[in-house]
């Protein structure tokens, strides 16, 4: 084997075992939903499939350290192309942040679907793409 070629195949491998890391570890960490009524809704998710739901009523609750008016913790698991989270707090109607809930609801949340950005750390959790309801990445990877 030529030494470029042996090179070649180290950088490609090295590059996959940096780069290749589980579902698991590529979503631990915290995201942030702005509902359009002003309610904030932070997601943490653990490397150990579980996670925890808080809902601020404004911005200044969540940015004051306030107590959150409602939270909540579950599990989640990757069922391949997407991800389910069990004990869910739905916070809206049928996924619709437009339309907020008297009081809050768990549920079983399936077809939420994470997207890793290794390039731009832009990553963020899609409870519903089409209107909106996107949990962004708080911190830096």
């Amino acid at each position: 084997m030529s030494f470029f070629k042996s090179k070649a195949i180290l950088i490609l491998c090295s590059i996959c075992l940096l780069g290749c890391s589980s579902i698991e570890q590529q979503i631990e960490g915290q995201y942030i939903f702005e509902f359009p009524s002003g309610e904030f809704q932070i997601l943490s998710s653990a490397s150990d499939n579980t996670f925890s739901q808080k809902i601020y009523l404004s911005k200044e609750e969540f940015t004051n350290g306030s107590s959150p008016k409602f939270e909540s913790s579950g599990n989640w698991m990757d069922m391949g192309k997407d991800l389910k989270f069990m004990n869910w707090l739905s916070y809206c109607v049928d996924r619709d942040p437009r339309q907020i809930l008297n009081y809050p609801i768990h549920v079983n949340m399936l077809n939420v679907y994470f997207h890793n950005s290794m390039i731009d750390s832009k990553d963020y959790v899609s409870i519903y793409m089409e209107n909106g309801y996107v949990f962004k990445r708080m911190e830096e990877k």
